[in-house]
């Protein structure tokens, strides 16, 4: 290991002994989920082209697309994949060109281009990304993770991007185990018929006061696999739908996609809601830490919120991606002295040597 990650790890593992009461917030990216088999949004482009074949319309275009590229971007930046968010920002452009102009014949890459060849492509690609993030996992990876920061706080604030259950799975498997006596909010009350109350993670903190018992308090910030805006709720996780929409049954994913328009989704609910609880907790003045883990910062959204926090002079922030440079979080965050050197190491590499580190 060279000796800048070894100093940064000792850094790190000082600081974790500092645990005022709601002190550490977790932010959870995509490699977190990478690390128990999940596909990141560049695995996923080769799932949709297996599952998209060329021998349809709509799958002859995504491939071509995906051609395009690839060809650019070994052109302009090789180092960078094509992952799913580029393909589905190219159909959706190309949906916005066509969109309108039905007597006009237009073609990409030579694939003639139509509304509902548009339409098929985007949501086959969508339909494939929900059913491979909801594939059933043990999260052995993250179970470890979480069982080591848990413990030692009472009240544990987790924010993700992450569409999948793996905070929910692990949480659940820690009450099983009887290692913990853990609530896990994520916003929502009922049984079976779940409906969100964003005021619930308020209501939780008195109980946190309860010897022994543990808080996670989950915040979806993009939304879930599991998540529809409904007029009507049924079983599952259930967010009413606007007065607008309540003439009639009423119901949708309201997971945000990775497409240009996810930038306008986040102003709309419930994502605005919970952005703001994001910014507000960052802002506390007993939040003094935050940990991301397996993110490469892609949300302006999310990094102006830490951009803001890093200008307090007691929060500090420590990043864990192996892919991912100091410099370069600097870049997107600002040249805050409180970006404190980053972890290179995978997730179940990292919660390893935390351990070493605390019994050292």
């Amino acid at each position: 290991m060279p000796d800048t990650s070894q100093a940064a790890l000792e850094e790190f593992v000082r600081h974790t002994q500092n645990r005022p009461p709601r002190g550490w917030c977790l932010f959870l990216g995509a490699g977190t989920s990478k690390a128990d088999g999940l596909p990141t949004m560049t695995e996923l482009v080769e799932t949709v082209k297996q599952q998209m074949p060329a021998t349809t319309d709509a799958g002859k275009f995504v491939h071509a697309v995906e051609q395009v590229l690839r060809t650019h971007h070994a052109t302009v930046d090789p180092a960078r994949p094509v992952n799913v968010e580029d393909l589905l920002r190219e159909l959706i452009q190309a949906e916005q060109l066509v969109d309108g102009k039905p007597a006009v014949e237009l073609r990409y890459a030579g694939c003639p281009i139509t509304p509902e060849v548009l339409r098929t492509a985007v949501s086959g690609i969508k339909a494939i990304c929900k059913a491979e993030i909801a594939k059933d996992c043990q999260f052995d990876a993250l179970f470890g993770f979480l069982r080591q920061w848990v413990e030692p706080h009472q009240t544990l604030d987790v924010f993700t991007t992450n569409w999948d259950n793996a905070v929910e799975r692990v949480c659940d498997r820690l009450n099983v185990s009887g290692e913990v006596d853990l609530r896990c909010c994520d916003g929502f009350k009922g049984f079976d018929t779940k409906v969100m109350d964003l005021a619930l993670f308020a209501d939780a903190e008195p109980h946190a006061k309860t010897p022994g018992l543990h808080h996670v308090m989950l915040y979806k910030l993009h939304g879930s696999v599991d998540w529809r805006q409904t007029t009507h709720p049924t079983p599952g996780r259930n967010i009413l739908a606007p007065l607008a929409a309540a003439r009639g049954n009423h119901t949708e994913e309201v997971m945000i996609y990775p497409t240009p328009r996810k930038h306008r989704e986040i102003l709309g609910a419930p994502y605005l809601d919970l952005l703001r609880l994001f910014g507000d907790r960052l802002m506390a003045p007993q939040t003094k830490y935050l940990l991301v883990i397996g993110s490469s910062f892609p949300d302006e959204h999310i990094n102006g919120i830490i951009a803001s926090a890093l200008r307090r002079p007691d929060f500090n922030l420590f990043v864990v991606n192996p892919a991912l440079k100091t410099s370069r979080v600097k870049t997107m965050l600002g040249d805050s002295p409180r970006i404190h050197e980053v972890l290179p190491y995978r997730l179940e590499d990292f919660t390893r040597v935390c351990q070493l580190g605390r019994t050292q």
